[in-house]
């Protein structure tokens, strides 16, 4: 999912993995149950044969995600998702 993330918001795989942190961290405010359900630590292996750490993410967890962005695509996202146009 990092590198969808990274692809529809253009923001770098690092900065998507420590904002992920970020909103994952208990002093975040969301739930254990929402962490739980939207977030999963993963791993794939890259172009150069190394692990690299990801996770996985449902919509609700792209969608709290990409709130947190700015930028015209990032924009975008937001605009779609609050006419329902989001994940069509």
């Amino acid at each position: 999912m990092i590198e969808i993330v990274h692809f529809q918001l253009d923001i770098y795989n690092k900065e998507v993995l420590r904002d992920i942190r970020k909103i994952i961290d208990t002093a975040s405010g969301l739930s254990e149950e929402f962490r739980q359900r939207n977030f999963a630590p993963s791993s794939y292996i890259n172009n150069q044969n190394k692990k690299q750490p990801c996770y996985c993410m449902t919509r609700d967890g792209f969608t709290i995600l990409a709130m947190d962005y700015t930028g015209q695509k990032a924009m975008k996202f937001k605009e779609l998702y609050c006419c329902g146009q989001a994940f069509l």
